[in-house]
C-alpha cells in the first residue's frame, strides 16, 4: 500500500548488542536484537533479516532513525554511517531531518 510509512530504527550504542525495530505507521511491527561484539559485522545483516521477514525491501522504508548516543564510540559511528548512507541513497529523513547528516553524540 502506498500510504504505509515504514520507519527503521536501530541502536548500536551498546558495544555488546545491536537492536533493530520496524514501525508501520507508528506501530511496532518487528523487533530483533542480537548480542555481538562486532557491530560492523552484524548491523546490515540484522536489517536485511527484519525487512525480509516482513516481506519488505529497503526501498519501502520511509524513514530511518538511529540512537545518536551517548554510548560506544565505534558503535555510534557505525550506526550514524549506516543511517546516513541509507537516508542519502533512499532520499528519506534520518533522525527527522532530510538531506542533513545526523551526527552521533559522544559522551
Amino acid at each position: 500500500m502506498k500510504n504505509n510509512k515504514y520507519k527503521l530504527y536501530f541502536d548500536t550504542s551498546n558495544r555488546q548488542s545491536v537492536k533493530i525495530k520496524l514501525f508501520l505507521n507508528g506501530d511496532l511491527v518487528a523487533e530483533k536484537s542480537q548480542l555481538h561484539l562486532l557491530t560492523s559485522q552484524i548491523l546490515l545483516i540484522l536489517i536485511e533479516k527484519v525487512l525480509r521477514n516482513n516481506g519488505l525491501t529497503v526501498r519501502q522504508i520511509s524513514e530511518i532513525e538511529f540512537n545518536p548516543g551517548p554510548g560506544s564510540y565505534t558503535g555510534l559511528k557505525i550506526g550514524a554511517a549506516v543511517g546516513n548512507t541509507l537516508g542519502w541513497l533512499l532520499n528519506i529523513p534520518v533522525n527527522g531531518k532530510k538531506k542533513t547528516i545526523a551526527l552521533p553524540v559522544y559522551q
